[in-house]
């Protein structure tokens, strides 16, 4: 799996648990909403600077950022729910 889409995936997933919308999310982030998306969608490339200061404002390490997701994780995110 590329980078940028372990940073897509795990954007979405702090998103997610900050519960902003993509307005809120760009502006947490200190980056233009139109570069957000592009990230969101796994399409933008940032550069080293930027995915640190993404890191930094979401308080996570910059391996977490840009890493896979561990293999439970992956299964979990699998698991049919009813």
């Amino acid at each position: 799996m590329e980078i940028r889409h372990n940073i897509s995936r795990n954007l979405r997933v702090q998103r997610a648990a900050l519960g902003q919308n993509l307005e809120e999310f760009a502006e947490t982030l200190e980056i233009s909403r139109s570069m957000l998306q592009k990230y969101l969608e796994g399409t933008g490339n940032p550069r080293i600077d930027t995915l640190e200061q993404i890191s930094a404002k979401l308080d996570i390490s910059f391996a977490e950022l840009i890493s896979s997701p561990a293999p439970e994780e992956l299964s979990a995110s699998m698991e049919v729910k009813p």
